[in-house]
């Protein structure tokens, strides 16, 4: 598949890029490269979560399963179907905001 083609079908679109925005992609690689330090550390931080943000153990379960589909599809090339990767944003998403309300209701000095 060439990138002329994937224009053509619609996954990607026409965009100028700019001086900034790489230099902001770069800052994000390596931001993601200084996280990744250590083996096992998504799931490490999954399995946390209940004691450090509050998130019912029950989503653990279904969080750590999509952390396994993420891995085995940058790993082994495993693919994951459009469901299972909406799926993910839309749980990323809902992490991110329940974390953020735990944050202002128990630690409101960080805010």
């Amino acid at each position: 598949m060439t990138l002329e083609n994937l224009l053509r079908i619609g996954k990607l679109k026409a965009h100028v890029v700019g001086r900034v925005e790489i230099e902001r992609l770069f800052a994000s690689a390596d931001r993601a490269l200084r996280d990744a330090g250590e083996p096992g550390h998504h799931q490490l931080l999954i399995q946390s979560l209940p004691k450090s943000a509050g998130v019912d153990p029950a989503r653990i379960k279904l969080l750590d399963a999509l952390r396994t589909l993420r891995n085995k599809a940058d790993y082994s090339g495993e693919p994951v179907s459009d469901a299972v990767a909406w799926e993910a944003v839309e749980e990323a998403r809902r992490l991110v905001a329940e974390v953020r309300e735990w944050i202002r209701a128990n630690r409101p000095e960080l805010t």
